[in-house]
């Protein structure tokens, strides 16, 4: 896996800096993670991705729970999967779609029960697609909130010769307001 940042040039008011995500290895994802240094039960994460037209890899926005492995699919608050102009929710199916090769924003809300499942609302280009029940633990470990914020693209063996640009990466301690 590997991640670039792009940086022109210009650094005026016009200049344009976005994270580029490829997936060259067999062995690995294409990722970009960040970790947050204190539990949030309520919170927001938004982002942009341009998924590229012709693909048919996965590209992944996901809220990862204190509870167990930081990655393991068992312990997300919310997993936004795109793919091929579909938008899914892990536990939850299709919920929305989106036009490959143009740039669509993300936002994931959610509020923990401190145990076990979230209440999580999915915005994406500023429509409100609707809010869903996630459990996310049946471990027995004590979820205190999310503590990962993930985009993955493409499998752990799938390789794609296109890349993921991903831009405006934002974090909230709460419903949109308190910056991380």
């Amino acid at each position: 896996s590997s991640e670039e940042t792009d940086t022109e040039t210009d650094t005026g008011d016009n200049a344009s800096q976005f994270a580029i995500i490829a997936d060259t290895l067999d062995s690995d994802t294409g990722e970009l993670r960040y970790q947050l240094s204190d539990a949030l039960a309520v919170g927001q994460a938004n982002v942009s991705f341009l998924y590229p037209a012709g693909e048919t890899e996965t590209a992944a926005f996901t809220v990862f729970s204190t509870g167990g492995t930081s990655t393991s699919s068992s312990e997300h608050i919310a997993d936004l999967q795109l793919d091929s102009g579909t938008i899914s929710l892990r536990n939850q199916g299709d919920i929305s779609t989106f036009t490959p090769g143009e740039w669509v924003d993300l936002q994931i809300n959610w509020s923990t029960n401190g145990t076990e499942s979230a209440e999580v609302t999915i915005t994406v280009d500023g429509t409100e697609i609707g809010t869903y029940t996630n459990a996310y633990s049946a471990d027995g470990n004590e979820d205190t909130g999310a503590q990962d914020i993930q985009i993955r693209y493409a499998g752990g063996s799938a390789t794609t010769e296109f890349v993921l640009n991903v831009d405006d990466l934002a974090i909230y301690s709460d419903e949109g307001t308190t910056e991380v």
